[in-house]
């Protein structure tokens, strides 16, 4: 999927490899990346950056979770602590929608 920060292809030019590509930016803030592929590397190139993309997310949920002390957990503590969020996130939606209907 590719998002439009405004640009034509006459304003954006060609990418250098060398450069490692061009940070297209939408009122003074980065908004995209526009780096070079070919047709027979897109696939790798989205897979390359969707990993980065995920490991820094895992990075973030890690960091969180060594502040907050949730990283010294046991599975059993985890699995604790899932079972009380998914029954606050029930009783919040049955107060919202009433009672659920019984199915025969």
């Amino acid at each position: 999927m590719f998002a439009s920060c405004g640009l034509g292809p006459a304003r954006c030019g060609s990418v250098s490899p060398k450069r490692g590509g061009l940070v297209l930016t939408r009122n003074g803030k980065p908004c995209a990346i526009l780096t070079q592929t070919s047709p027979m590397s897109l696939k790798q190139d989205l897979q390359a950056l969707r990993a980065a993309r995920f490991g820094r997310a895992l990075d973030a949920v890690r960091r969180s979770a060594a502040e907050t002390g949730a990283d010294g957990l046991s599975e059993e503590e985890i699995a604790a602590v899932i079972r009380e969020a998914r029954a606050q996130r029930r009783e919040a939606a049955d107060q919202d929608q009433g009672p659920r209907p019984q199915i025969a």
